[in-house]
């Protein structure tokens, strides 16, 4: 018995000294993520730009970084759809996460407002612009 104690004494003792330890903000590095995102984004030309990054696991605990994380640069990686953030951070125990997200962007498009015959002309008056939510680069 007194054995049993002992143990559920010394993991509770344990228990309490790892909740003691500083650990990162999800939000923080979601915040990072989608500024990321974002820059990405507008660095080739999309202005409105709608930014999803998915929180991370309650269950993921990271120490705090002591330096400013760091992201991973991946070139081959599309700047609209699902997309995903690499970040590192190097002291004082190093970790690298990995951040989903979807980025859409809003562009307007030439749409009729009524159908028009095919050997009819297609007058200023019979176009509206309408802005649609793209998840492709259509460059």
């Amino acid at each position: 018995m007194l054995k049993w104690i002992l143990l559920i004494a010394l993991t509770l003792a344990n228990s309490n000294v790892s909740a003691s330890i500083v650990q990162q903000s999800h939000s923080e590095l979601g915040g990072i993520a989608a500024k990321v995102l974002e820059e990405r984004a507008r660095a080739i030309g999309f202005e409105d730009v709608d930014i999803e990054v998915l929180p991370l696991d309650g269950r993921v605990h990271l120490p705090l970084c002591g330096e400013p994380v760091s992201i991973l640069s991946d070139r081959n990686q599309p700047v609209l759809g699902r997309v995903t953030v690499g970040m590192r951070c190097k002291t004082p125990e190093p970790w690298t996460i990995y951040l989903r997200g979807y980025v859409t962007s809003s562009v307007g498009i030439p749409v009729l407002k009524q159908p028009i015959n095919r050997s009819e002309l297609i007058a200023d008056e019979d176009v509206v612009i309408k802005s649609i939510q793209i998840d492709t680069d259509l460059r």
